[in-house]
């Protein structure tokens, strides 16, 4: 199998170099490829699940688009957003390990995660398993920094992470990729998508196998996605199939090495949804969706053992909003209902379950197309919680279209979860153990925000914003003195802090985006301790080149200063300094190559501590659309 990936490899990079004469005649295309990014009329869907100009928005907001994703020759998700401000990457090592989303200093299970508007975080333990999504069937990402409970509910209280799936559009067309690199990582994907009359299709079919950097960190995925859809009126109905598969080797920490233990994973998810808009009728959204997982952990040691845990989620989801347009004001006022059941059957905790009710309202008012005010409230009912309730408000104003200031509050909160309550007690001897709390209480959150964007032309656009949350009854599952891993609420807690981001159109093809995440405070108040793993400075640097259609080249560097590990603040990792380039280039129309080489000055660093992060790698891959 390893001969047949390189030996395709090879032959293909050799016949699209022959073809490289008819690529087409050197154009500066940095305007063209750039200019998105400074259009405050784009539209975005995620702060309230409708679309509406960016203009409007009282939320920060990244959009990382489908052209971004391709020059970035990326083969996992985390690879696509880890460039976002405030978005901190945590890797537990090679393809396949568990890697988390932290967004402005929030913990990864208060951080939500969406599929097309579907929440896809675990209730097992508030996770969202990147792995599940492939990067091919990725149209864009929309990443909402700040809380956004009012419409979403429990775990939006970082921000959001909307994932956006392609849909078929056009005649008919059939592509594939291979992909090969470093630790013999081979991937593989086919995909499918067009659209007639009223119909339209995506398919896609894709494969990923890796030895790991260490030994016994193997693994290998199959996933299959299919989006269909049909036009019913102004709306329109479509239907989302998900299936992944996975076997890890998961080797453990470097200090307590295990060489036989094995992961398995099985999931997969349902989608439903009609959504319409039409100015007579009204913006309309109607989703039913199931998720499903199932998760084995294997330990092949005498005597074999083998825990599995299944989680499975039933929800309906309703929306409805409509603008109103009075004199030269316009009103939207949106109003929703989800009602929702998790279930859980594990070998080791049990069988639990919980459901929810929501419902919530949120109006907008735009003031002379200059001065939008956004209020609201959501309520959720839980089952083993009562009740909690997240109101929100904001208000932004745009000075000549040049100058946006913008200010908001929002109150979040967070539901412990399965793993949280339930996890039994694993008793490691001189290792120390873990064990979950059933005593654990919701946490909540108040966070503030204000912002200042100004756009100089198309050539430069420059955010500074200042944000503060706090937190009560905040869990945190960390390691105390006796190596004893538990969830608590830890009482009071706050994190404060400010982040700058410079968007630059430079000459010569050239595009640039530096920004930088400062946290001032990030502290547990009763003991006055840094919280885990939160870097004080954080800086990003992406550099594009465009200059021509059939080359691109991007870089990507990132710099974190410390962090604590332990709550006791007595053990700390390092600063870490990385830096990722891809190359990507169209030979011809249809045709498509490219080189990423990730960690390129091969540094030795841990983002979470004793799970050492790959060194230098290198990747090729070839897209071929028919």
């Amino acid at each position: 199998m390893k001969r047949y990936y390189i030996s395709m490899l090879f032959i293909s990079f050799f016949c699209l170099f022959l073809e490289c004469g008819h690529a087409e005649e050197s154009v500066d295309v940095s305007t063209e490829m750039h200019k998105e990014v400074f259009d405050i009329g784009k539209l975005v869907v995620t702060p309230s699940r409708i679309y509406q100009p960016y203009k409007y928005s009282i939320s920060s907001i990244d959009i990382i688009t489908e052209r971004d994703i391709a020059e970035g020759n990326v083969l996992e998700f985390t690879e696509i957003v880890q460039m976002s401000p405030s978005v901190d990457v945590l890797e537990n090592g090679s393809f396949g390990s568990v890697k988390s989303l932290r967004l402005r200093g929030a913990n990864a299970e208060q951080t939500l995660t969406l599929m097309d508007g579907r929440s896809v975080n675990t209730p097992r333990d508030g996770l969202t398993d990147f792995n599940l999504f492939p990067v091919e069937a990725i149209q864009r990402v929309e990443v909402v920094r700040g809380p956004r409970s009012l419409i979403y509910g429990s775990s939006a209280v970082g921000g959001v992470i909307n994932i956006l799936p392609k849909q078929g559009r056009g005649e008919a067309q059939f592509g594939t990729n291979l992909t090969y690199g470093t630790y013999s990582t081979r991937s593989t994907a086919q995909f499918l998508s067009g659209s007639c009359e009223k119909a339209d299709y995506y398919f896609l079919n894709d494969f990923l196998m890796s030895n790991g950097h260490r030994e016994h960190s193997g693994y290998e995925t199959h996933r299959a996605f299919a989006n269909v859809g049909y036009a019913i009126g102004a709306g329109r109905l479509g239907l989302e199939l998900g299936r992944f598969e996975s076997e890890t080797e998961t080797p453990g920490m470097i200090t307590f090495v295990d060489l036989d233990d094995e992961q398995h994973v099985t999931s997969g998810f349902v989608d439903l949804t009609y959504r319409a808009d039409s100015e007579d009728v009204g913006d309309i959204m109607l989703r039913a969706y199931q998720n499903q997982d199932r998760i084995e952990f294997l330990e092949s040691q005498n005597p074999f053992t083998k825990d599995t845990h299944s989680t499975k989620t039933w929800a309906f989801e309703g929306q409805y909003a409509r603008e109103f347009h009075i004199m030269h004001q316009c009103v939207r006022p949106l109003v929703g209902l989800e009602f929702q059941t998790d279930k859980l059957d594990s070998t080791s905790s049990g069988k639990r379950n919980y459901s929810l009710k929501g419902a919530y309202v949120e109006g907008e008012l735009r003031l002379l197309d200059a001065v939008t005010i956004d209020a609201g409230m959501r309520i959720d009912d839980y089952s083993n919680f009562g009740n909690e309730t997240s109101p929100s408000i904001g208000i932004s104003c745009w000075l000549k279209d040049s100058l946006k200031l913008r200010t908001c509050y929002g109150h979040s909160f967070r539901a412990p979860t399965f793993n949280d309550l339930y996890w039994p007690r694993e008793d490691w001897g001189a290792w120390g153990g873990v064990e979950g709390n059933s005593n654990l209480s919701p946490e909540t959150s108040d966070s503030y925000e204000i912002g200042i964007d100004y756009l100089w032309s198309d050539r430069m656009n420059v955010g500074v914003t200042y944000f503060q949350t706090g937190y009560d009854d905040l869990i945190e599952w960390a390691m105390d003195s006796s190596f004893w891993w538990r969830p608590e609420n830890v009482g009071k807690a706050e994190i404060e802090g400010m982040e700058v981001v410079t968007l630059c159109n430079l000459p010569f093809g050239l595009f640039a985006e530096f920004n930088y995440s400062y946290f001032s405070k990030a502290e547990n108040i009763e003991t006055g301790k840094w919280l885990t793993y939160r870097p004080e400075h954080c800086y990003k640097a992406l550099i594009k080149w465009s200059k021509f259609r059939w080359c691109k080249a991007t870089l990507e560097t990132t710099y974190k200063t410390r962090r604590y590990t332990n709550t006791d603040n007595t053990r700390v990792l390092g600063d870490i300094f990385r830096a990722d380039i891809s190359i990507a280039s169209q030979v011809r129309e249809g045709i498509e190559i490219g080189l990423k080489i990730s960690n390129l000055f091969d540094r030795e660093y841990e983002d979470i501590e004793n799970y050492p992060v790959p060194g230098r790698a290198f990747l090729g891959t070839v897209r071929i659309i028919f």
